[in-house]
């Protein structure tokens, strides 16, 4: 009768092992299928393209609208204070290949076999360094780049304003570092005054 008990408890504590590791195997397949939904892979890269962005300098204003000297408002995407200056940041979310040059008004945007036409966004890139440029004094430096990641391919050329992601790490500041040009910083809060935080659904 012992024995029989004994045996009993052997088998439901073999069950509840089973059950156990059935449990952790279904939890890591739900986490795996979840993991590699185009949603939280979008998510992901997005979280990724914006820790980049935060290291490249000492401080970030993220979508914000600044006036644009003409009466009306400009949108910015990411704005950096850095060592070199002010540096205004787009995301291009683009992939495969790109035909594109400084003085072409469409560019081409090949994905297999498909292709999409878009403006050219560095006369828009201009506007926003411009505006940037109006709200400090004369000689404050102010730079503008378009963002795109490293596996896209420009056969015919990348314009200059056109940079990988991986050449921020090259300007990664570290934690803790703090800038030391007063007349730069003291301007970072004269464009935090006017700046406005906005949400960037509504300027994509």
């Amino acid at each position: 009768m012992q024995d029989s008990v004994q045996t009993l408890f052997n088998q439901a504590g073999q069950n509840l092992v089973l059950i156990a590791a059935l449990a952790v195997i279904t939890v890591i397949l739900l986490v795996l299928v979840v993991w590699q939904m185009p949603p939280v892979q979008a998510y992901l890269k997005k979280r990724c393209v914006l820790r980049k962005i935060e290291k490249s300098g000492y401080d970030v204003q993220h979508h914000i609208v600044i006036p644009d000297g003409l009466g009306g408002d400009i949108y910015i995407e990411h704005l950096v204070l850095s060592e070199r200056g002010f540096i205004i940041y787009e995301v291009m979310n683009y992939k495969g290949v790109i035909f594109a040059a400084d003085t072409i008004d469409i560019w081409t945007q090949v994905v297999g076999k498909r292709s999409y036409k878009f403006h050219n966004p560095l006369p828009e890139l201009e506007s926003k360094i411009m505006a940037v440029r109006a709200l400090l004094p004369t000689g404050m430096p102010v730079e503008g780049y378009l963002l795109v990641a490293d596996n896209v391919q420009f056969p015919k050329g990348r314009p200059d304003k056109l940079i990988f992601l991986s050449r921020l790490d090259e300007t990664a500041v570290a934690k803790g570092a703090r800038l030391e040009n007063t007349q730069m910083l003291e301007n970072w809060q004269k464009i935090r005054s006017v700046a406005r935080q906005v949400d960037p659904d509504k300027y994509h």
